[in-house]
Formats: structure tokens, C-alpha cells, sequence
């Protein structure tokens, strides 16, 4: 995958247009455009850090130099953000994902929801958490089983995963939803 294409891929999930990523990091539109499909490739390193920040993630998983798995989902810093009186009530939090797919359907997690997470090494069994496994970020259920780890999905489209615990990290507990679909 190309820097161009990991671009894209970061903001389609953040649900950033061109227009507004570009607004952002203070370029036009269709320089975005050219970064996304590789007609510029040499982009200034304060591009990519701007728009790094911008997507949730750093510069390094953006140019492919870290895979690091917590970065496939954009994660947001919820510290110092301003929430309207009707935002007042949410639990406190470390961070936001956006749900990347419709695997947590039967809990009301749809694709684009946007989750807010409390970072944790340790859940207790039935808890939503972000895991990461395999090179993966995750959003599921979490139930242990001896020295297993069960990771289900609430839609039947989604088998339950089964690892070794040492296989599973914990990286958060999700404590409030924000759907577009409520």
C-alpha cells in the first residue's frame, strides 16, 4: 500500500471529505487528490505530520514505516475537546474510534459510529473493547476462558475468534456511542 493509498484509506474512515481534510492541513483539494493517488509523492514532511494529526494517527503508519495495529482505526484524543450541553452527560474517556464495519450490528455499533474508549490493559468478561491480535485492531466483546480469549462479534455474519491470551492485547474499554443512527 502506498502512502497515497494509506491516506485515503485514513480519511474515508475518519469520514473526511478531500475538501475538508485539505481545510485542515491548509492545502486545496486537489492536492490532496495528488497525494492520494501518487502523482505526488515527495509530500513535505510537515504535510504528512498535519495530516497525520488531522486523521488520528502518526506520520510513521502513514509513509508505512509502522504497521502498529492501534493505528488501523483512527483514534482520536478526547482530552481538552469542547462538548455541547447535550455531550455533557458522556463518561470521561482517553480517546474515539470510528467502527470500521457493521460487526457489532447486534449492539448497535454500525460502520461510522464513533465510540468512545477508556484505555485499559485489563477488561472484565463480556466488556466491548479495542484489541489488538495478529497485526489487527478490533472492536468486539471480550470473554475469557482459562488462558483463552474469546473475541465476539454481535453479528452473525462474524464468527467468534478464540486466542491464546498472550496473543490478545487489550487496548481500551468502550464506554459511550455516538450513532448516527439514534
Amino acid at each position: 500500500m502506498t502512502t497515497g493509498e494509506r491516506i485515503r484509506k485514513f480519511r474515508k474512515a475518519s469520514g473526511f471529505s478531500m475538501e475538508q481534510l485539505a481545510t485542515i492541513v491548509k492545502t486545496s483539494k486537489q492536492t490532496i487528490h495528488r497525494y492520494e493517488n501518487g502523482t505526488i509523492t515527495n509530500i513535505p514532511a510537515e504535510k504528512i505530520e498535519a495530516i497525520a494529526a488531522a486523521l488520528g494517527t502518526v506520520p510513521s503508519v502513514l509513509l508505512g514505516w509502522n504497521e502498529d495495529a492501534r493505528s488501523e482505526f483512527p483514534v482520536f484524543d478526547t482530552k481538552g475537546l469542547t462538548l455541547s450541553d447535550s455531550m455533557l452527560s458522556l463518561p470521561a474517556s482517553d480517546m474515539c474510534v470510528i467502527a470500521p464495519d457493521d460487526s457489532m450490528a447486534g449492539d448497535r455499533i454500525l460502520e461510522s459510529d464513533i465510540l468512545l474508549i477508556s484505555k485499559a490493559t485489563r477488561v472484565e468478561s463480556s466488556d466491548i473493547a479495542l484489541v489488538a491480535v495478529g497485526g489487527k485492531s478490533l472492536l468486539r466483546r471480550v470473554f475469557f476462558n482459562g488462558d483463552s480469549v474469546v473475541l465476539h462479534a454481535s453479528s452473525p455474519k462474524h464468527e467468534p475468534l478464540i486466542y491464546s491470551a498472550k496473543d490478545v492485547e487489550i487496548i481500551g474499554k468502550a464506554v459511550a456511542l455516538i450513532s448516527k443512527s439514534i
